[in-house]
């Protein structure tokens, strides 16, 4: 009769052949949208007079072209100061502008505003706002805006009726995109981002970010820091909790100064966007928010039955295992005899008897 050695028997000396896997290395796909824009100056000749109007996230020179998000409380989505400066005024006036940009969308149903995203279009839109004139009170002004797909340059009519002004503006997405790569522990992320700026490679954002895992729909981000391509310090934190919907996960995110080359604390809101196609168990939850937790070691029993070897193994149900076999154990090329998906905690598989009169076996967790 052939021999059969149980490596279950073994496995006190022999614990190295039979390994759950270690925790991996992912990667997912992540993007940083700013909400503010960045417009360029611009200036235009009435009745001979020329008029220069700029924006700016302050009311001071020099300005740094920024239309940021209005607080909650007011009725415009953005707010800049507009600086005017003419024959008429003599020195630059700064006034207060609310604007509204175009109205929300979401056609590729990402989570985001396609207004902010480089690859979407923007068909001539007009919006509305106003401006606190220095002589005038507060006016309309009126704003139609265009973008091409896959251009993060725009223009901006920007007329104020009641001073008989129109400027041709231009104005900017700022839009970052990369990966994310992390691994778990317990219940704690860990990862690196590397991000560059679309059409503008040069400029990256890279650094370090850890997450807490609430549950399969929540992440709490953790305040931190990354570097820009000029080697300046960025520090960041979350708005609110990451939230998942279907593949992505999403939050306000916002940095102390997200544009250090100007001379005042600027471009401070963005939205964080995380996208995950990974799903190893198969339940709709993405491995971002549903680690797949290595098998433990597999456990063997082997017995005669009839014609054919009867391996049983206890694992884990859900978990695949490779049953292989050598004729010694000072081989290392074991081969594959089999491989298993266990339904149950506990479950037998028949093999053909080997071909040797000694053989091993082992189970091997994919």
């Amino acid at each position: 009769m052939r021999k059969l050695i149980v490596l279950a028997s073994l496995l006190a000396v022999a614990a190295p052949l039979v390994t759950a896997p270690a925790a991996a290395e992912s990667s997912v796909q992540a993007g940083l949208y700013g909400v503010s824009l960045r417009f360029s100056p611009a200036a235009c000749t009435v009745f001979g007079v020329t008029w220069s109007l700029a924006m700016s996230g302050y009311p001071c020179d020099p300005t740094n072209g920024e239309l940021w998000p209005a607080p909650s409380d007011v009725n415009y989505t953005h707010m800049t100061y507009l600086r005017l400066q003419s024959e008429i005024y003599g020195e630059a006036v700064f006034t207060t502008c609310w604007l509204d940009v175009p109205p929300y969308q979401d056609v590729n149903h990402n989570l985001w505003w396609d207004f902010f995203e480089v690859s979407r279009p923007v068909t001539t839109t007009t919006t509305c706002g106003m401006y606190d004139e220095p002589f005038y009170g507060l006016c309309a002004l009126y704003a139609t805006w265009s973008r091409a797909a896959g251009n993060n340059q725009g223009t901006c009519k920007l007329e104020l009726p009641d001073l008989g002004l129109t400027f041709n503006l231009q104005f900017e997405l700022i839009e970052y995109k990369g990966t994310l790569t992390y691994t778990y522990a317990g219940t704690n992320l860990t990862g690196f981002v590397e991000l560059s700026q679309t059409l503008n490679p040069a400029n990256t954002l890279t650094g370090r970010v850890a997450l807490a895992r609430v549950d399969a729909n929540q992440l709490q981000l953790a305040p931190g820091t990354w570097t820009n391509a000029l080697g300046q310090t960025l520090i960041y934190l979350a708005l609110e909790p990451l939230l998942r919907d279907r593949a992505y996960y999403s939050a306000f995110f916002a940095f102390l100064d997200g544009d250090p080359d100007t001379s005042e604390a600027d471009y401070n809101i963005w939205f964080l966007l995380i996208s995950d196609s990974n799903d190893s168990n198969g339940d709709g939850i993405p491995d971002f928010t549903d680690p797949v937790t290595p098998a433990s070691q597999p456990k063997l029993s082997i017995q005669l039955a009839g014609g054919a070897v009867l391996v049983t193994i206890a694992g884990e149900s859900g978990h695949s295992y490779d049953l292989q076999a050598v004729s010694s154990l000072a081989q290392t090329n074991w081969t594959t005899q089999l491989s298993v998906r266990l339904t149950n905690a506990t479950q037998a598989v028949s093999l053909p008897l080997p071909a040797t009169r000694t053989s091993f076996w082992r189970a091997k967790t994919q």
